[in-house]
């Protein structure tokens, strides 16, 4: 395969990749995977600083001239996720004398972009948080160091402590280029008192794309102008989009077939996922729908807690915005309702690993951090508190992480959660693909000829890039 040109264009792609966790397809669908990113991005204006929260004895660290001192670059800066992070580092730090990690916040759109730059200028962090999916491509690259020597002689590690799609989706060119972290899934929340309001059985939530239709139109409460003081469920609102429902669709493929080896856009399944995503527009009306997103968008109250929406697509992570809101009505979660009956609950995730960057200072010391950001302490902890999944096999019967219904849920739609693997010709499709599908979400164009011209033209781009 012919290189990516340039380090912006590397940028640009890894950029793209977000919508391979959270619905591509559209501008205005949530870009978010793995965590709560809509909280992490835009709601904390701090500057990033690696002296932020250092709970350690600096003064004692200072005087012993062994330390190492490690950079660590999340995007977790939210007042709810940082002060989580942080606890991890300081309990690592707690756990050794040799290395002193110190987390480092940066927006989310600016973390990779200032990782890209500073690979190039021989100053990289010494590890950082990157997307579960695109590892190929950052080794391809040259911009991550391989881990595969360092685990192959450490006793204490072993790969079969995780799940074997979270490492295979990390190998490349005979390497291992990252170590998982976390990862999620889609899922919907429900009302329960609205259900019951409307005589649907809370305790027995739609199964399938129809039944989740009828539901809608049941819950919905239409006024008497034509407005909508509340709608029952639109797919696009969320955290989720056009990937979560092909994934549904197709058992788990979504624009790329790994075992055919082949893009797969324009197909019937496809194209039937795009006519029933758009009746839901049709049944609601463009401007209805315009006004309630903007409206969302805008920074007032989430529509499933203040009610205004009876379902709605989310991670596990969205528990902890249901916690922390304090709620008065009932909740329950589904699965995915499936494509038809008998064809299985599918969805879509993503989430992030650890990884160090190329040229970090002493990957050594990098190593043993995410060694054991990786371990079990780590993601039990993250995993109880934000309700987003583990890799770790040892973490799948945890009862302790059962217990709640969220993370139990979550757990039964695992193992039908498509990550969206492609190919490394593959990577930057979106920029081909998500504007064709935008014009079918504005009304400009039929599901059909659409999804035929963006298998056109993502088929060109990755011919041009073998």
């Amino acid at each position: 395969m012919k290189k990516l040109k340039s380090l912006l264009v590397v940028v640009l792609v890894t950029a793209l990749t977000l919508s391979l966790f959270a619905g591509c397809g559209t501008n205005d669908d949530n870009n978010s995977t793995g965590a709560q990113e809509e909280q992490d991005n835009g709601t904390s204006n701090e500057v990033s600083d690696a002296a932020t929260n250092d709970t350690s004895d600096e003064s004692e660290q200072a005087d012993n001239q062994e330390v190492v001192e490690l950079e660590f670059w999340t995007f977790w800066g939210s007042e709810t996720r940082r002060p989580l992070m942080e606890k991890i580092v300081e309990d690592f730090n707690n756990s050794q004398d040799g290395i002193h990690v110190t987390h480092v916040f940066l927006p989310w759109g600016d973390l990779w972009t200032k990782e890209i730059a500073q690979i190039a200028a021989g100053n990289p962090p010494d590890v950082i948080v990157n997307h579960i999916t695109g590892a190929n491509l950052r080794a391809e690259e040259g911009q991550v160091e391989d881990l595969l020597p360092f685990i192959e002689n450490d006793p204490e590690l072993s790969l079969d402590e995780f799940l074997p799609e979270f490492i295979d989706i990390m190998r490349y060119d005979g390497g291992l280029w990252a170590l998982p972290f976390v990862t999620d899934t889609r899922m919907i929340y429900y009302n329960k008192d609205q259900f019951e309001e409307v005589g649907l059985d809370p305790e027995n939530p739609p199964k399938t794309w129809d039944e989740l239709k009828e539901a809608t139109y049941l819950l919905d409460i239409q006024t008497a102008d034509g407005k909508y003081d509340r709608m029952g469920f639109h797919p696009r609102f969320g955290n989720g989009g056009l990937d979560t429902w092909v994934s549904s669709a197709t058992q788990g493929v979504m624009w790329y077939d790994n075992e055919a080896e082949e893009i797969t856009i324009n197909t019937p399944e496809r194209i039937e996922t795009l006519e029933w995503m758009t009746s839901f527009t049709d049944h609601y009306g463009r401007n209805i729908v315009d006004e309630y997103k903007a409206s969302f968008s805008s920074g007032m109250q989430n529509p499933f807690v203040s009610g205004k929406l009876s379902m709605m697509l989310q991670t596990p992570a969205f528990k902890r915005v249901l916690d922390e809101s304090e709620i008065e009505f009932e909740y329950g979660v589904m699965l995915i309702p499936e494509f038809e009956a008998g064809a299985g609950h599918y969805s879509n995730g993503g989430g992030f690993a650890v990884e160090i960057p190329k040229g970090a200072k002493n990957p050594e010391a990098s190593y043993e951090f995410i060694k054991y950001m990786a371990g079990h302490d780590a993601q039990k902890y993250w995993g109880q508190m934000n309700y987003e999944l583990s890799t770790r096999i040892d973490l799948l019967d945890d009862e302790e992480l059962k217990s709640d219904f969220v993370y139990a849920k979550a757990l039964e739609a695992l193992p039908n959660t498509a990550l969206g693997r492609i190919p490394l010709e593959m990577f930057g499709y979106l920029d081909f693909l998500n504007p064709i599908m935008d014009e079918v979400f504005l009304g400009q164009e039929e599901p059909d000829s659409a999804l035929e011209r963006a298998e056109e033209s993502v088929k060109a781009y990755v011919e041009g890039n073998q």
